[in-house]
């Protein structure tokens, strides 16, 4: 198992948020957690992903697309 950490304006940044569904894109999400923020007036999310990685290859499924 391995973490990773966003940080995401809650006014939206669209960067950021494809960033973040990107990354859950291709790895293989086990729990995601959300907290609220505030840090000198600025709003937050933070998420902590918790994943396995994916081989090169896998499907969401876990299975091979070829060979």
């Amino acid at each position: 198992m391995q973490v990773r950490v966003f940080t995401i304006p809650m006014d939206g940044d669209p960067d950021a948020i494809e960033e973040l569904n990107a990354f859950l894109r291709g790895q293989e999400v086990l729990s995601v957690e959300k907290v609220a923020m505030v840090d000198h007036g600025r709003h937050d999310w933070s998420l902590c992903v918790e994943y396995l990685p994916r081989r090169p290859g896998e499907t969401r499924g876990g299975t091979n697309t070829g060979g």
